[in-house]
């Protein structure tokens, strides 16, 4: 928890390549060997709560079929790793009560990720 803790906090905002460095530091100065291998970053893992092991946010994502009619729907969420994470980062921290401020540039799925986030959590 306290690496995953460490990683967002520090990271979360950060650059692909600046994440990836702050994730490379904290695996080698803990230790720690995730279950993937030495190739494998922190931020392609999140620790389950029920027993504290780490699992690859790939394995969250559902397989979907898409109608191809509904490919130019703007309420067409496609699920990948990204949006996983995003989703349930989201939603713990909206579940906490606190203001936060979503940031991007336009068109990155700022309302899009929230307004699911909403829907799922009703």
């Amino acid at each position: 928890w306290v690496l995953h803790s460490l990683l967002w906090s520090f990271a979360g905002s950060a650059s692909w390549s600046e994440r990836d460095e702050c994730s490379k530091m904290l695996l080698r100065t803990s230790g720690m060997i995730l279950p993937g291998g030495d190739g494998s970053n922190l931020f392609d893992y999140r620790v389950r709560a029920s027993d504290g092991e780490y699992e690859p946010w790939s394995d969250s994502v559902p397989r979907m079929e898409i109608e191809s009619h509904k490919v130019t729907a703007t309420d067409v969420v496609i699920t990948t790793t990204d949006t996983v994470r995003h989703t349930e980062v989201l939603g713990s921290w909206l579940e906490s009560r606190k203001p936060l401020i979503l940031c991007g540039p336009p068109g990155s799925g700022k309302t899009m990720t929230l307004t699911s986030v909403l829907q799922n959590m009703q």
